[in-house]
């Protein structure tokens, strides 16, 4: 059914009111004359008859008139709309109560003057008891399923609630299933839907405000909302919206929704619906307001934000749990990133032909750092760097130091950015702009980061074979080239190139793993975690010395160390006829999919630690925000590339070093203090 517009139901409905003042016809100024609210007469006969004629003689309305007490000198009327009302409540409850009352309860001198109040107060045993002046009143509470009671000498009639029509039983969601979380979903009921969101959330401060609007059709409406969370301003806005629609009537949440909405023609939608009461529940303590339709079970939410539509129900029960395997391919891919293209240049124009022993020496240190971190985490147990860092430090030293740690992470993202802009500007699209290429990466990095970190991990279980098969292609197909003698002579350097360049292959990427300590509380194995941490580190350490050795031995240090990509450059020489040409798209491939990894992973890191330190509840909002600001901080480094290698070159390695093992060994210190003091109090408590 198509939604009407509110200005053109606003002007229907004004031509609607105007055509029945100037028009003389007696059923319709009868039918306006019942619009008009009325006061109950003082006789039940009256008041039942009235309410037959208003509803046109309706059939399903049930009316009965009775006496009550020994004497017979009280009359009552009864009326209720049959299927909208539980009968047992209604016979039991209300009839049956108030028709076995005694005369012995009465006194002379009570009679009739306070029967009203004894019957509201005393007899009647129903739930909810309201009041009704009207007759206008009156015929709504029945229509919606309420019973009213008349008494003979009053202008105000007792209204029990009895609603009990049948409506559908809760059951799982048809359009938002879930692989893990709560199967219920909302009905056509709106008092039901109430329930389902109080049995969530058991607190004072959920308020429940109702309302009908629909000129006929007079839907129940709650806007719900926790007081303290939930923005003030947007409540009066919601309430000033709903309370400006004129309309017929509303028979389900889209009419709501179009005609309170921002915006009539948008792309996005300005308002969220859901059937799931869970979802509901977690927007509410994130701030937004439901609106709630008697009749649909589809509820709304406000206000509605542009990542909330990229969320799912599993984002708030789903843990993020990886496999150790998945997390060896996370440490491979993760330090063979950047590094399989930038080191060996770096490590060639220092180094020359030993610059392969640089490498080994640096997996050698990588190993003690691996140890501090695998003994970090033997210390803080399934916690990770902001959780220890809070624990170790106290909530203000720990957060200190855990900004520390998430500015360093924006760096390093940044700093891969850097390099892929880099890269692609210099050797495949120089005409291309690096912002370009960092917007093109970002959207990938953004949807992996909001995806979670296990979905990452299986990714890279799937594309790590794209990463070694043309690794060792790209060897294998080099052999012919390569000659020994180009690596002598042998350790032929000064020991502060040696130093250098050893720093500079333990710099990035093995100190950069402190990063990865944001998903080791995910990886699932227990002990096989640690193994995992060590081969992945040996095996990404190996990979990139078999590179740099692979270059001096087939292209000779002097050309390689020319080269600001030697390995690159060792794919461009090979060509095997017409059959094998171009490999060095391999490399790109090995690359480009090995620095995304590396980016993705650092990127959910940031999020895991603005959550972990802010205290949110879920991490995905912040995919797009975080996203624009390191394309922006990207963007700021390109033209300033000679500062910033420098940076990298000479004071970066320094800061690492701070954050990878002074900052990890410190907590360790600092958990053994603790223990041994503890250890000490508890001896000390037994003496």
């Amino acid at each position: 059914m198509r939604i009407k517009k509110l200005s053109e139901l606003t002007n229907k409905s004004k031509q609607r009111k105007e055509k029945a003042d100037e028009s003389k016809d007696s059923k319709k100024n009868s039918a306006s004359s019942t619009q008009e609210e009325q006061k109950l007469s003082e006789r039940v006969g009256d008041n039942l008859s009235r309410m037959k004629t208003a509803l046109g003689q309706s059939t399903d309305l049930v009316v009965r008139e009775f006496r009550i007490s020994i004497e017979e000198k009280f009359t009552l009327g009864v009326a209720y709309i049959d299927g909208l009302v539980n009968k047992d409540e209604v016979e039991h409850y209300a009839l049956d109560s108030i028709m076995h009352y005694h005369d012995e309860h009465l006194t002379h001198d009570d009679g009739i003057v306070n029967m009203y109040e004894l019957i509201k107060s005393y007899s009647l045993a129903a739930g909810e008891i309201m009041e009704a002046k009207t007759l206008d009143d009156a015929l709504l509470h029945v229509l919606s399923g309420d019973t009213v009671l008349f008494l003979e000498g009053y202008q105000t009639c007792i209204v029990a609630s009895t609603r009990g029509w049948r409506d559908r039983a809760v059951s799982e969601p048809q359009s938002q299933t879930v692989v893990r979380g709560p199967r219920d979903s909302f009905t056509e009921t709106l008092r039901t839907n109430t329930a389902l969101i109080r049995r969530r959330i058991k607190s004072p401060k959920l308020w429940i405000e109702s309302q009908q609007i629909g000129e006929f059709t007079k839907t129940d409406i709650a806007l719900v909302y926790i007081d303290g969370i939930a923005d003030e301003q947007v409540i009066q806005e919601v309430k000033e919206r709903l309370s400006k629609i004129d309309i017929d009537g509303i028979l389900e949440s889209g009419y709501i929704e179009e005609l309170i909405q921002d915006e009539d023609y948008t792309p996005f939608p300005t308002m969220h619906n859901t059937e799931r009461p869970d979802s509901v529940a977690a927007g509410l303590l994130e701030g937004r307001i439901a609106i709630l339709v008697d009749g649909t079970p589809f509820v709304l939410m406000v206000p509605a934000l542009f990542i909330q539509f990229f969320q799912a129900a599993e984002d708030y029960y789903q843990r993020a749990d990886i496999s150790p395997k998945q997390f060896l391919f996370l440490i491979y891919v993760f330090c063979i990133g950047s590094a399989i293209l930038a080191v060996p240049a770096t490590l060639l124009e220092t180094n020359r032909q030993n610059a392969w022993f640089c490498g080994v020496l640096a997996i050698g240190f990588a190993l003690l750092i691996v140890a501090v971190l695998l003994w970090l985490i033997q210390r803080y147990p399934q916690q990770t760097f902001i959780q220890i860092a809070k624990k170790a430090l106290g909530p203000y030293a720990g957060t200190c130091i855990s900004l520390i740690y998430i500015f360093f992470m924006f760096i390093q993202s940044t700093f891969s950015l850097r390099d892929i802009s880099t890269f692609m500007t210099t050797q495949i699209v120089p005409e291309t702009l690096p912002t370009w290429i960092h917007a093109l990466v970002l959207l990938a990095v953004i949807y992996g980061g909001y995806l979670g970190i296990e979905v990452v991990a299986r990714t890279a279980e799937i594309f790590l074979p794209w990463i070694v098969v043309p690794f060792l292609l790209l060897i294998v197909l080099n052999i012919p080239q390569m000659k020994i003698d180009r690596l002598y002579p042998f350790f032929e350097f000064s020991m502060g190139d040696l130093v250098l360049g050893t720093t500079y292959f333990l710099v990035n990427p093995f100190m950069e793993l402190v990063f990865i300590l944001m998903i080791t509380p995910h990886v699932k194995g227990g002990k096989k975690v640690k193994r995992m941490f060590v081969i992945g580190t040996v095996a990404s350490g190996l990979t990139i010395t078999i590179a740099v050795a692979a270059c001096i031995l087939a292209l000779g240090a002097n050309i390689a160390s020319m080269h600001s990509y030697p390995v690159y450059l060792l794919g461009k020489m090979i060509s095997l006829g017409a059959t094998i040409q171009h490999v060095e798209v391999l490399v790109a491939i090995i690359w480009m999919l090995s620095i995304f990894f590396k980016v993705v992973i650092v990127f959910y890191a940031i999020q895991l630690s603005i959550v972990q330190l802010c205290n949110l509840r879920v991490r995905n909002f912040l995919s797009f925000p975080l996203g624009l600001i390191i394309t922006g901080v990207a963007y700021y480094i390109i033209p300033n590339t000679a500062y910033f290698n420098y940076f990298e070159k000479y004071y970066w390695p320094f800061y690492l070093f701070v954050l990878s093992v002074c900052f990890p060994l410190l907590f360790i210190a600092l958990s053994y203090i603790k223990k041994n003091k503890a250890a000490k109090g508890d001896r000390s408590q037994q003496t």
